[in-house]
């Protein structure tokens, strides 16, 4: 959940590469707890507006390519990444 709100807070704040990142990588960490992408319904309306931000400013394929890129990483980089920030894994 924590990557969730990491990519909402990085469309905030303008950064939608990153925040493109962080939404694959939320993809990918859900999956491997057994749970679908959107795990959080409380999040819903948050990750669907900050998502529809991103695929407008960076259109589909580029953000799809962002996230899939993201699902590549190991979750131990992943939550390296997230907790101290800085160039994304594998950029």
């Amino acid at each position: 959940m924590i990557m969730d709100l990491l990519a909402i807070s990085l469309t905030d704040t303008g950064d939608r590469h990153a925040a493109a990142y962080a939404f694959g990588a939320a993809a990918h960490l859900w999956e491997t707890v057994g749970h679908p992408q959107r795990g959080t319904p409380e999040l819903a309306s948050s990750r669907e507006r900050c998502e529809d931000t991103l695929v407008d400013a960076r259109g589909e394929r580029a953000y799809d390519d962002i996230c899939r890129q993201a699902a590549t990483c190991d979750r131990q980089t992943l939550l390296s990444w997230a907790a101290r920030g800085g160039h994304l894994p594998g950029a």
